[in-house]
């Protein structure tokens, strides 16, 4: 049987009519952005401060499109210890025109320096384009979604609960920190008391607060510097910067790294204008103590730079049980025999370290006896 004619025309204008009534099922991109799942594999971020250049994601990718260069430098070592070298991160890059997707990077990575980001918007022009550099690897890092929350009753991870542990006993420390600060406040009227003592106790005990004022400096800046009680992220990270990074819309994770890099600036600056205010103190209060201890101590180098005249002198028996050489005024509070103690004092002064104190204080001391030997010859 013939078909009647217009029957395909009736057709098409019955799906017409059909669809004009409902919503358009197109989105005008990309002037409408599609809602696009929070998990989607768009691009690879990375977070350059957690990379340790191991080098696994450039040897476990199957396309070979991530390209990394990197330098050593030299740590300064601790005391005591040796000077160790690590790896620092110049270049990383993907090439997007040969990756595939697959994830194997971001799974091997030990250290959560790579993330899957949503975005999906890098389109270029030619191939040479589509490899991406760390800055801007760096940029997509700031739309990585936070981790999903834990489940009820799950297992608390260890990294969190570390954290945890030692924010509370930062906290803790801190309270004890401002207790014992409020007991050490309180009693501080009696000191005009002690000044009034007669002025020979005065010219003896001068030397040791001098020396023991450097000690007790750091004690009662420790206070100062340590961080607030309520920290709400973890130890060693400054909070104010943790919230305006938060607030201007930076990932906890960037946030974090940030905020912990400014505290470790803060506590460095602080311990540096901590040791020049103790020098800059420990240069102008011994000038009065010198000029009034000046009689006493115009005797000690005799005493000390020559002990083979000791017993002739008739002062060893002041200190039977102390060894020959020792400073007569200082007491137990020299550190040992040998030593000069007006730079050891000093060093200690300007921060240094009490084994590199007494180091240089010794060569100063032989310094001196070598001096005096060659005047007496």
């Amino acid at each position: 049987m013939p078909a009647l004619k217009g029957v395909g025309l009736l057709k098409g204008l019955g799906v017409t009519f059909k669809t004009m009534s409902r919503r358009a099922a197109t989105r005008q991109y990309p002037h409408v952005k599609p809602d696009l799942p929070a998990r989607s594999r768009g691009v690879i971020a990375l977070i350059d401060e957690n990379c340790t250049v191991c080098m696994l994601c450039s040897r476990e990718c199957p396309d070979w499109c991530i390209y990394i260069d990197s330098h050593k430098e030299t740590v300064a070592p601790k005391e005591g210890g040796r000077a160790r070298t690590r790896n620092v991160l110049d270049r990383f890059a993907i090439d997007y025109a040969l990756c595939m997707y697959c994830g194997i990077c971001v799974e091997v990575c030990p250290f959560d320096a790579l993330h899957w980001s949503p975005e999906f918007e890098y389109a270029e022009y030619d191939h040479e384009s589509l490899t991406h550099e760390m800055d801007t690897l760096r940029q997509w890092a700031y739309t990585v979604p936070a981790p999903d929350p834990l489940e009820e009753g799950a297992v608390e991870p260890k990294e969190i609960e570390s954290a945890r542990k030692a924010r509370e006993a930062l906290a803790a420390k801190a309270a004890a920190a401002a207790e014992a600060q409020g007991r050490t406040t309180a009693p501080a009227a009696p000191a005009p008391a002690a000044a009034a003592a007669p002025a020979a106790s005065a010219s003896a005990a001068a030397p040791a607060a001098a020396r023991a004022a450097p000690a007790e400096a750091p004690a009662a800046a420790a206070p100062a510097t340590a961080p607030a009680e309520d920290v709400q992220v973890e130890p060693g990270i400054d909070q104010a910067t943790y919230d305006r990074l938060v607030a201007a819309g930076e990932p906890e994770r960037t946030a974090r790294a940030k905020a912990k890099a400014a505290y470790m600036r803060k506590a460095k600056a602080e311990a540096r204008a901590a040791a020049g205010g103790q020098a800059a103190a420990a240069a102008e209060a011994p000038a009065p103590v010198e000029a009034s201890a000046a009689p006493e101590t115009a005797q000690a180098p005799a005493s000390v730079e020559t002990p083979a005249a000791a017993p002739a002198a008739g002062q060893a028996p002041e200190g039977s049980g102390e060894p020959q050489g020792a400073a007569p005024d200082g007491g137990g509070e020299h550190l040992e025999v040998e030593i000069d103690q007006a730079t050891f004092d000093r060093l200690i002064a300007a921060g240094e370290s009490e084994r590199t104190a007494r180091a240089k204080a010794k060569a100063a001391y032989a310094r001196k006896l070598r001096a005096q030997q060659r005047g007496e010859s």
